[in-house]
């Protein structure tokens, strides 16, 4: 078996490793799991996060499956803002800018 340390995921996490880094969810160190996830959700790549979602199935470990469900979210907060764009709408048409001024109420 491969001898996975915290430096090596650190590494694969900046390099974008995601191979290396799903494999890592496999290993036996609860330490590795964790740390392979929170570089997972750093990438941000959305096609693991079927990945994810199946590790956190079946983690039996609470504090590694806190982390995993913590890239699955960092994961889809990023999908979410990347997304499409807020008016898929045909029909808003031009939007203007609208001006803001201050009125005094009163006598």
């Amino acid at each position: 078996m491969l001898l996975i340390t915290i430096s090596k995921i650190d590494r694969w996490g900046r390099e974008r490793n995601v191979s290396k880094l799903i494999d890592s969810l496999k290993y036996d160190d609860d330490e590795i799991r964790k740390a392979a996830a929170l570089c997972l959700g750093r990438v941000g790549d959305a096609s693991i996060l079927e990945i994810l979602e199946y590790a956190f199935k079946t983690e039996e470990n609470i504090f590694v499956k806190k982390d995993i469900s913590s890239a699955i979210r960092q994961i889809q907060d990023k999908k979410f803002i990347s997304g499409t764009p807020i008016f898929e709408d045909k029909n808003v048409g031009e939007l203007r800018p609208v001006y803001s001024f201050q009125a005094k109420l009163g006598s």
